[in-house]
């Protein structure tokens, strides 16, 4: 016939889970049984190892990001040297350069961290909805959740246009001009 794989026991009010647990264990022989406190010390295993998956992944996608805006900046620096030369010998001053290609870099970092951000949302959005049927919230949104990525990236996309932005602003105007 029918055999239960799990049973739920849930204690009466006042009567300590932790000491039923016990009891059930010792009374019915062959059964495991997992007290509140071993679900919760599972539980919170299985969220440390999602949590180093999600912050493994979150590390590459830094270093992925942060690469490519500094090979952007870099493109961008060597295709508009002759530009650059231009400015300067009109009287643009190192740290305007300096200002404009780090101000590049941070509004490259913020659209990649807006367009992350939404992406982001959207995948929340459909992962909550499919698991609402459970009463399940997967992941809950925060204005630190929102703005967060946005924020980080600007910050990572003006860190990562330093140098280029930095060899910009210190090309010489004569051999600015003269180059291809």
């Amino acid at each position: 016939g029918d055999i239960a794989a799990t049973i739920d026991v849930i204690p009466a009010e006042g009567m300590d889970p932790e000491a039923l647990a016990a009891d059930i264990a010792a009374s019915v022989p062959g059964v495991k049984v997992i007290s509140p406190r071993e679900a919760e010390k599972q539980i919170s295993q299985f969220s440390l190892i999602f949590n180093a998956i999600l912050l493994g992944i979150g590390f590459i996608a830094l270093v992925v990001g942060g690469l490519s805006i500094i090979n952007t900046m870099v493109m961008s620096v060597s295709e508009r040297t002759q530009e650059i030369g231009l400015k300067k010998a009109l009287g643009a001053g190192t740290g305007s350069v300096l200002a404009e290609y780090l101000l590049e870099s941070a509004l490259i970092g913020f659209w990649g961290g807006l367009a992350g951000m939404l992406c982001g949302l959207g995948a929340v959005f459909f992962l909550n909805r499919a698991t609402a049927s459970s009463q399940i919230t997967v992941f809950t949104i925060t204005p630190t959740v929102v703005l967060g990525p946005v924020i980080f990236a600007v910050f990572l996309g003006t860190v990562a246009g330093l140098f280029p932005a930095y060899r910009a602003a210190r090309l010489k105007p004569v051999e600015a001009l003269k180059e291809d």
